[in-house]
């Protein structure tokens, strides 16, 4: 490797130029590497030169010789990349610093000097960007630029800095922090974006903008091919992004610091690929199953769906609230495959927050917005004031993304069809897609709703929305009745989570015609069940004892739902028997459960536990080693049992044996499971009992 150059004395600094078929543009870069006002036998210029030589070797020897006082030597490699040539010059250099110069771009005459007295132990100095496009003049308030320019002289942190960290330019770093962390070959772009974030997560370091009044400046040239002005593609745009997710997903920070640039990293890839998907949004179902193919937990879909969604959920109960119904709506868009934009409610009165459940609907959602009304159940002022506040932001949203194409809504929580039905008035070019979880009119112990709505404006809407397709609205003023009468006559498609629901709601219903109308255009879907992967992101840390059968029951108990038949078969077995069980409840009130439990003498069977969030719940279905599941109580109540637990399809897909308690005729009675027994069978429930006891080596081993 010839140089020249008169002192022995290590370098302050290497500038290292990495070119590939650099010829067009390399005399540049060097000329004004050799124009600054530095001493020069205080630096170095490294040239790594990969690839075929189109006649850089020749520019290279020319300048060598036309600077006899400076340093400037070359290497060569045939391994081709960005990354292989940085850490050949990494490992090159000589100096106590070094700093990187695309072959295309340039630098000001202070830019070593300026970036060398801005050095220090534990700092990153950062001279001022320029992008220079075309040949035209320095836009110092380029995407880079504006944050160097803002922060002129100052100290900031990794925080502060922001986007200016994702690349090599403009930086000075020391030589043995860079051999520390060599670029990563496997990357095709974004290597710099990895570097960063690797030395960031192992170190901590504060950033200088260097003074304005330096004349520190590195020009970017913005031009057909760069980094920059990549042309649209899913290769470059979406694989080579969730390449360099994936490996800053691996990053193990050791500081609060390193986490930050890491997450900005991340961002940063998200955006390129949402970048992508607003050109193609056919292409998102793609993006996530790649990425879903990667196992990648960090993509930022908030940022990936910006803009996208042409379809709407309106849902006044939605994740992260924990709430059966909250799960289920999440599921189905999941399932429908569609980007939405969700209008929802808080509800911290109601229900608690589980934020990891957002990982549930993640990948298909744009914008969710709070509309701020008052949390009620089933108050019409509250009501209203959601479903007023749904049609403002529809017009705000369809004015600024082009009209929606569906829209989805679910009850329980009757306010999100009401908001519905008042959209779909308003703009019945969409297609309302309705799913009933309960019936409407009659609760589960039998007793009509009677929750009253006000002869009010809203209500002169919606009555008129329902004679302008030719239904006559109830005469009389219940919430329930009239949002059966709203869906059945307004909605494009009608889900029943069961048939027994959909027999029971229709048969029941007052007009005839209607109903028969709604069968056309219903379906009936029981609840989705999860992909097995979100069985395991969240491991359970609940102790479970091997040495016993662990039986699991997560649920509400409700007087028309509890475990009577099986309290009274374990009272009928020995203790040597029940020592070989143990019953997990997971309830909303577990010190009256305890009450219960203990009043039975069966303390040593249960553990009584409050509710744990969902994914939680998923995991540990897959380690209990039977899920028990019951039907509500409704002989003498209703002519059919119209309910499926939500949990049956929570337990299907864990793996795990299920004990179904049903009644006869229910959905319940006719899934296939590997225990099963009639509500109120004490018998049957004993027997199933002692099936689990005998069984004990197979169900532990499981």
């Amino acid at each position: 490797m010839p140089h020249h150059g008169t002192s022995e004395r290590r370098p302050l600094v290497t500038a290292v130029i990495a070119s590939h078929r650099g010829e067009k543009w390399l005399a540049r870069a060097l000329t004004t590497l050799a124009c600054q006002n530095l001493a020069p036998q205080d630096y170095e210029i490294l040239v790594v030169l990969n690839g075929p030589d189109a006649g850089s070797s020749q520019i290279v020897d020319d300048f060598r010789n036309a600077q006899p006082d400076l340093t400037v030597r070359t290497v060569r490699t045939s391994q081709p990349g960005l990354s292989e040539a940085r850490n050949l010059a990494v490992r090159s250099a000589r100096g106590n610093h070094l700093t990187y110069v695309d072959d295309d771009d340039w630098v000001s005459p202070g830019y070593l000097p300026g970036l060398l007295a801005a050095a220090a132990p534990g700092m990153i100095p950062v001279a001022h960007i320029a992008d220079v496009s075309n040949g035209g003049s320095p836009d110092y308030e380029s995407f880079y630029g504006r944050t160097t320019l803002r922060s002129a002289g100052a100290v900031l942190s990794a925080e502060q800095v922001g986007a200016v960290l994702q690349v090599n330019a403009g930086k000075l770093i020391p030589t043995a922090v860079a051999r520390s962390t060599p670029y990563l070959t496997s990357l095709r772009s974004g290597e710099d974006t990895v570097f960063w974030a690797t030395l960031f997560a192992r170190t901590e370091f504060m950033v200088r903008v260097v003074g304005l009044e330096d004349d520190c400046v590195y020009f970017r040239t913005v031009r057909p091919g760069s980094m920059g002005q990549q042309p649209l593609s899913y290769d470059f745009n979406v694989a080579q992004r969730l390449d360099c997710i994936g490996e800053l997903e691996r990053l193990r920070p050791t500081s609060e610091l390193g986490e930050t640039v890491i997450a900005r990293a991340i961002v940063a890839q998200s955006r390129r690929i949402n970048a992508y998907l607003r050109v193609n949004p056919d292409d998102h179902e793609r993006v996530v199953e790649d990425a879903r193919g990667r196992n990648l937990t960090r993509v930022r879909f908030d940022l990936v769906n910006e803009g996208l969604a042409r379809d709407l959920a309106i849902l006044y109960m939605f994740l992260p609230y924990v709430d059966a119904s909250a799960s289920v709506a999440a599921r189905r868009i999941r399932e429908r495959g569609v980007v939405v934009d969700v209008l929802t409610n808080a509800m911290d009165e109601f229900r608690q927050a589980d934020p990891h459940s957002l990982a549930l609907v993640e990948e298909y959602v744009d914008e969710t917005r709070d509309m701020g009304a008052k949390q009620s159940s089933s108050y019409w002022p509250a009501i209203k004031s959601f479903a007023r506040r749904c049609l403002e932001h529809v017009e705000e949203l369809q004015e600024a993304k082009g009209p929606y194409r569906t829209m989805y809504s679910r009850a329980q929580w009757p306010a999100s069809h009401v908001a519905a039905a008042l959209v779909k008035i308003r703009h019945p070019h969409i297609r309302w897609l309705a799913e009933f979880s309960d019936p409407m009119v009659v609760g589960s112990q039998g007793r009509q709703r009677t929750n009253p709505i006000r002869d009010d404006r809203l209500v002169g809407q919606l009555r008129a929305g329902l004679r302008a397709v030719g239904v006559e609205p109830p005469a009389n003023l219940l919430l329930y009745e009239w949002i059966e009468y709203l869906v059945f006559a307004l909605a494009d498609e009608v889900t029943f989570t069961n048939e027994n629901q959909r027999d029971l709601m229709l048969g029941d219903f007052p007009d005839r015609t209607l109903a028969a109308s709604v069968s056309d255009k219903s379906v009936v879907a029981h609840h989705p069940v999860m992909p097995p992967r979100f069985y395991h992101l969240v491991e359970s840390t609940y102790a479970l004892d091997p040495d016993v059968v662990n039986v699991g029951y997560f649920g509400t108990f409700y007087a028309s739902r509890g475990l009577d038949e099986v309290v009274e078969a374990l009272g009928r077995m020995t203790s040597e028997e029940r020592a070989a069980l143990r019953i997990h409840v997971f309830t909303d009130k577990p010190d009256e459960t305890r009450e219960e439990i203990a009043a039975a003498g069966l303390d040593d069977v249960f553990r009584v536990g409050p509710f744990v969030p969902f994914l939680e719940m998923l995991n540990l279905c897959t380690r209990l080693d039977v899920l028990l599941v019951n039907d509500a109580r409704t002989k003498g109540i209703h002519r059919i049992n119209p309910y499926l637990p939500s949990k049956w399809a929570d337990y299907s897909g864990s793996g795990t044996p299920v004990w179904a308690i049903y009644e006869e005729g229910s959905v319940l009675s006719r899934m296939e499971c590997p225990h099963r027994s009639r509500i109120g069978d004490t018998n049957a429930a004993y027997a199933v009992l002692c099936e689990l006891v005998a069984d004990r080596p197979r169900a532990a081993a499981s």
